[in-house]
């Protein structure tokens, strides 16, 4: 029985693993806003393409609606000043729909990828920052350069929902492990005057 439970948890592993190389992300077309706050705490809006790729050998299965932004991390590229701290991770988890609504998935709901495949969709988010010389109580980046990666969640049903659906469409895996994209470099300036921007 350890055995068999060995191999199990090592086949899990494996298909999480094969999951993790098939999809890569990309941000591109970047832009920059700055959002009214006060005078503590400032808003930055980023809209960009996010553009997957499918970096394996077979076609795989990308659920077609938007997907959500779970996490933003920055990491400390140069700080005027002078912060020691090397990353800053903000979540950004949201919940869409109803959970009591079970779900009735068709075909049409996916973008089937071939080998080097690639599907492109919009994304908006945003993240607070530190105004320099201030004091704010949280734990936000202040000024300077960053490379900015989010991590993205790319299927909304169980594991157990996409097994069931692999068998029903022609046996094509359903891509269910969060993405991260490939770091790219932002600038945070607290002297830039922000503007009213609309809720995304």
């Amino acid at each position: 029985m350890r055995d068999v439970l060995f191999l199990f948890a090592l086949f899990a592993v494996e298909a999480w693993a094969e999951q993790q190389q098939s999809a890569t992300l990309s941000l591109e077309g970047l832009s920059q806003q700055y959002c009214s706050g006060d005078e503590d705490v400032g808003q930055i809006r980023i809209a960009a393409r996010l553009r997957y790729a499918n970096m394996s050998k077979v076609p795989v299965l990308l659920f077609r609606q938007s997907h959500n932004v779970e996490s933003i991390r920055l990491r400390l590229i140069d700080n005027p000043a002078g912060d020691k701290k090397g990353e800053y991770n903000i979540s950004n988890s949201t919940i869409l729909g109803d959970l009591n609504v079970t779900p009735h998935y068709s075909e049409q709901d996916f973008v089937r990828l071939t080998p080097g495949g690639i599907y492109s969709e919009q994304i908006v988010f945003s993240f607070p920052f530190q105004r320099l010389g201030r004091k704010y109580a949280g734990d936000l980046p202040t000024d300077g350069g960053y490379w900015l990666s989010i991590n993205v969640s790319i299927w909304p049903g169980t594991l157990g929902e996409a097994t069931d659906l692999k068998a029903k469409f022609s046996n094509a895996t359903i891509l269910t492990q969060p993405v991260w994209s490939k770091p790219v470099r932002i600038a945070v300036r607290s002297d830039l005057r922000g503007q009213t921007c609309v809720p995304e």
